[in-house]
């Protein structure tokens, strides 16, 4: 092969390596326009348009730079003799596979903060649904048990409406949690984990119970 043989098949092949690029950013536009997201990657070409125009001024942008991209890697292809055909159905094929690749399984932020909000939930109920652990520490012990009492207390203080010894046990347990801390440095690292996830239930026991009473307020009303 002589070499302007080489330096064609060099071009026909630098063509097709634009014209992808241009597949990529026309893909990337129509994933952008199918719903709004948490987060855009931003080609730095076009970040003045996303500051202007917002989300949907990038996606048109990244439609109009990927088809432009796609065209001069057409004209630079015919320049070398390449026939149209030859170049488009394998472009238009990349593209179509682009386009499905880039929309499979896209998730909007609504999306996106919905699976969240039951992630979030799934790990909640599973420290509400978790058991108590033992610790060696018998007034760390003392101390958790006495949280019984106080919700006890802070039940029954919310089921009477009694606001000032509501905000009497409320003072009691922003205590009670205080005090917790005072035990995390005589625990070993397994235990400081249990204690904090131990904890965390109790905090959302006394919690459920406080946003009980906020609804049942709400309906009263």
């Amino acid at each position: 092969m002589d070499k302007q043989k080489i330096a064609v098949v060099a071009e026909k092949v630098k063509s097709f390596a634009i014209a992808l690029v241009g597949v990529v950013f026309f893909s990337w536009g129509t994933n952008y326009l199918a719903g709004e997201r948490l987060l855009y990657n931003v080609p730095h070409i076009l970040i003045p348009v996303f500051n202007l125009f917002g989300a949907i001024g990038l996606a048109i942008g990244l439609l109009v730079l990927g088809g432009g991209v796609m065209v001069y890697a057409f004209l630079n292809w015919k320049k070398v003799g390449g026939k149209p055909f030859v170049y488009w159905a394998p472009v238009m094929a990349a593209l179509v596979v682009g386009v499905v690749l880039a929309n499979t399984n896209f998730k909007s932020s609504d999306d996106f903060m919905k699976e969240q909000e039951v992630r979030n939930e799934t790990q909640l109920n599973e420290i509400r649904n978790s058991g108590k652990p033992d610790f060696k520490n018998q007034d760390l012990e003392k101390h958790l048990a006495s949280f019984n009492d106080l919700c006890r207390h802070y039940e029954e203080a919310l089921q009477a409406d009694n606001k000032e010894a509501i905000a009497k046990y409320e003072d009691e347990f922003n205590a009670w949690c205080i005090k917790i801390a005072d035990f995390t440095p005589l625990l070993n690292a397994d235990e400081q984990y249990d204690l904090s996830r131990y904890y965390a239930k109790l905090v959302l026991i006394w919690h459920d119970l406080r946003q009980q009473n906020v609804i049942e307020e709400v309906i009263e009303e």
